[in-house]
């Protein structure tokens, strides 16, 4: 069964930065700031004008490489407090938010598969993402990350650009928090990559960018597909607030032009018109509360490796990819 909607507020643990050459730092350094625009009102539409098509992107992240969970391992080495108390493990499971991400989405996708694998190490689960065989990573490659998709991508990063005035345009640098959520009688620890922090009365927290067609929200894809994915994401990370980009279209052309920005409040998302019967919270919740309780029933002794494939209802064993590297599994007393 899964968990009371009360155990499912992630809290953030830490923090880290990745620079310009990809290289960690156990700071946040790369943290940047929501600089709202003058006209900015969080409770309606806004008008702009910023061009995505504008300057080149200095350094861009490989998206064909397969990411691991090197990062976040680098940040645990250096906080086992965080991980360890009292010699206990605080932790059931380490894995990145992106994973987690696809599980909760994945009762609401047809015919969609998900690799996954599992490594049991001194009494914590580490998740990866798994790949794919070789000689079917091209047509994946093509499913995935179509062309349009990766210009999106590059729009994504210049709407960050933006709304922070960050004088490097890249996918390289980026910020993350470290989160833990506990759901049921499972403790999750994971990264989550953040787009910037604002500040208010409240405090600081953190702010989720997105860009859209001007013609998609109140759409039944962007409702069924959209709306979901950026509450999810933002449910993981403790975010509050989505703020998210119109872009014009002119004809059938995406400009990549954002005239408006539209804020969304991410615990109202699951409440607005037209969401009931296209998703639901609870049972995204319930297909990661799955599929931890399988692993945990599955994997019973330390060092072992469990590679899952999930479709439908149904998980199939399959050999696995080992991913944790050596230096973490011989280098980390209690670990």
């Amino acid at each position: 069964m899964a968990a009371a909607a009360k155990d499912r507020d992630p809290t953030k643990i830490g923090c880290f930065s990745l620079d310009i050459d990809g290289n960690f730092h156990d700071d946040d350094s790369k943290k940047k700031t929501f600089n709202k625009p003058p006209n900015y009102t969080p409770d309606v539409s806004v008008t702009v004008k910023f061009d995505l098509n504008k300057g080149r992107m200095a350094e861009r992240r490989d998206e064909q490489k397969h990411e691991k969970l090197d990062n976040l391992l680098d940040w645990i080495s250096g906080h086992k407090q965080e991980i360890i108390k009292d010699g206990n493990t605080q932790t059931d499971f380490v894995c990145r938010r992106s994973l987690l991400k696809e599980v909760m989405s994945f009762p609401f996708e047809e015919n969609k598969k998900l690799r996954l694998d599992v490594t049991l190490h001194k009494g914590i689960f580490y998740l990866n993402k798994g790949k794919y065989p070789t000689e079917n990573l091209e047509q994946q490659d093509t499913q995935q990350q179509p062309q349009m998709g990766r210009i999106e991508g590059d729009w994504g990063y210049k709407f960050e650009q933006y709304l922070t005035e960050d004088m490097v345009y890249n996918s390289r640098e980026s910020f993350y928090n470290v989160m833990k959520v506990k759901l049921g009688s499972h403790t999750i620890v994971y990264s989550s990559r953040v787009d910037a922090v604002s500040a208010d009365e409240s405090g600081e927290h953190s702010v989720e960018f997105k860009t859209v067609k001007e013609s998609k929200p109140g759409t039944k894809p962007f409702n069924k597909y959209k709306l979901r994915d950026m509450w999810i994401q933002s449910v993981l990370g403790g975010v509050p607030e989505i703020i998210c980009g119109l872009r014009s279209v002119e004809g059938k052309t995406d400009t990549g032009i954002v005239i408006k920005l539209k804020t969304y409040k991410t615990e109202k998302i699951p409440t607005m018109k037209d969401i009931p019967g296209l998703w639901k919270p609870d049972k995204c919740w319930k297909s990661l509360d799955k599929l931890l309780t399988f692993i945990k029933s599955n994997v019973k002794e330390n060092n072992p490796s469990l590679g899952l494939e999930m479709q439908g209802d149904d998980y199939t064993i399959r050999p696995p990819h080992e991913f944790l590297p050596e230096t973490y599994t011989t280098d980390q007393p209690g670990l």
